[in-house]
């Protein structure tokens, strides 16, 4: 941790005022978080680093199976890369929370956090309404009007057959529980 010695710092905290060592109020401020001084050196208290923002663009495929990704996070004079698990199932626009990833903290003070703001890419075949998959299939009108059997595509590249009632109309959702993101 940095020690700083008390003309560097007196100057810096109280431009206004003219401190020695000897001043009370001075060094007894540490609880307010003002500089203290230690075996004659002025030490700044410890100080949680800040909080950081970031946004990550994912893939529709990466939202919904979840991955580890590389993200380079400016530091302000410096650039690091921190490697962030995505969880799976995370929507557009969530915000995940990166424990101990954010700014560095001063004097043995906890790092700050990493918030990443995730923009899900849209997919050309498959939606999302909440935590289910949506697709849009074509269905011939004999099986709307009648009732029988469709098949569809899956997420997982498996297709599934899905029972549609008689009468169904255009729009009606069918369900295929565990399918979902």
């Amino acid at each position: 941790c940095p020690t700083l010695i008390a003309s560097a710092i007196v100057d810096e905290v109280h431009p206004l005022r003219t401190m020695t060592l000897t001043d009370r109020q001075f060094l007894t401020g540490a609880k307010d978080g003002t500089p203290v001084v230690i075996a004659g050196e002025l030490r700044l208290p410890p100080r949680r680093g800040a909080d950081l923002d970031a946004e990550l663009a994912l893939s529709f495929d990466d939202a919904v199976t979840g991955t580890t990704i590389p993200l380079s996070v400016d530091l302000g004079s410096s650039v690091r890369t921190r490697h962030v698990r995505i969880p799976a199932g995370v929507r557009d626009g969530q915000r995940i929370r990166i424990r101990g990833q954010g700014g560095a903290g001063s004097s043995g003070a906890d790092d700050g956090d990493l918030y990443v703001r995730v923009l899900v890419d849209p997919h050309p075949l498959f939606g999302r309404d909440g935590d289910d998959l949506t697709i849009t299939a074509p269905i011939a009108f004999p099986v709307v009007a009648l009732g029988g059997e469709a098949t569809v595509p899956t997420f997982s590249g498996t297709p599934v057959t899905i029972r549609i009632p008689e009468g169904t109309r255009g729009g009606s959702a069918g369900d295929r529980h565990g399918r979902g993101a």
